[in-house]
């Protein structure tokens, strides 16, 4: 079904008293310019506009949050030149290349600065507790930390077409080749050189060695074992994914809470901030009084949570 675009200012929907016409609608869209939009198309920019002005109303009323001229247009002219590309074809062209015009572009403008201005407001607000703050710090160990290692690996190759008696065959051989490696490692012997000789790794030919990295750069299993061993001493075997390991922790790096303390709080404050945006907009849909035109959409109270969401009109 396509809407023939040439409707000017008929209504075709309300948000909190403030229309909204069919012109506002076809502005959004090039098509809505020299042809006919299609219903799918329209629908959503419909819902668009009207996403729109139920957040920013519901903005400035509960939280008083309102942007400025000078943010709205700051943040168009950021949009416009990442649209403009060519010189030579004016913008409303390019913008049209890819399916906006600058009235779509001003509201998006609106959105984002509008969004930006509450997350600011809701992260500065954001109070984590000591608890919160312990339990992403324990979450987060591996990647805050850092270890510099090297591994002997005896690899563990199965394929779907391995059968259970080649896979324990398999998996016995290269954890006692492990066990093997582990005694000679513990007995004295340079373990670069015996990873030279007996790892089956890519790292092998350079004695193991894995470099620096935060332990959250490998799997779980290898990733625990390089905090739990103890420095410059042969450890394992542990078995991963790939086979199994011998492991030689040579330096750790391992922050302490009060370190990384306000790191966290400035994660946790960013995370909230996103949990309260999402629920403003919903709460803003909920409490915007709407009226849609039947002939353009169904406006659908929503229900368990779920926000209201404008539908094709019945065909």
């Amino acid at each position: 079904m396509l809407l023939a675009a040439c409707g000017g200012g008929a209504f075709v929907a309300s948000v909190n008293d403030f229309d909204i016409t069919l012109a506002d609608v076809e502005a959004l869209s090039p098509e809505g310019e020299d042809g006919s939009i299609a219903q799918t198309t329209f629908t959503q920019l419909l819902q668009n506009l009207i996403f729109h002005r139920a957040v920013v109303d519901y903005a400035d009323t509960e939280f008083s949050v309102m942007a400025s001229d000078e943010e709205i247009q700051g943040r168009i002219d950021e949009l416009l030149e990442q649209f403009a590309a060519d010189d030579t074809l004016p913008i409303e062209d390019q913008l049209a290349e890819q399916n906006a015009t600058l009235a779509l572009v001003e509201v998006v403008a609106w959105q984002q600065v509008i969004q930006q201005l509450l997350l600011d407001r809701f992260e500065a607000d954001a109070q984590p507790s000591q608890e919160e703050i312990d339990v992403l710090y324990e979450q987060n160990l591996q990647a805050l930390s850092n270890v510099c290692a090297r591994h002997i690996l005896f690899l563990t190759e199965l394929t779907p077409e391995t059968t259970e008696e080649q896979q324990a065959e398999i998996l016995e051989t290269a954890e006692a080749n492990a066990e093997a490696a582990l005694a000679r490692a513990e007995g004295g012997e340079d373990f670069a050189e015996l990873a030279v000789e007996l790892s089956e790794g890519p790292s092998g030919p350079d004695g193991g060695d894995l470099g620096c990295n935060a332990p959250s750069a490998y799997v779980p299993e290898f990733a625990n074992a390089t905090l739990e061993a103890a420095l410059n001493t042969p450890f394992g075997p542990v078995r991963t994914q790939f086979g199994y390991h011998l492991i030689l922790v040579t330096e750790r790096t391992v922050p302490e809470l009060a370190e990384v303390q306000d790191q966290l709080v400035s994660q946790l404050a960013a995370t909230s901030s996103q949990e309260q945006f999402q629920s403003f907009v919903v709460d803003a849909l909920i409490q915007a009084e709407v009226m849609v035109d039947e002939t353009y959409g169904v406006w659908v109270e929503g229900s368990g949570g779920q926000p209201p969401q404008l539908l094709p009109p019945p065909s």
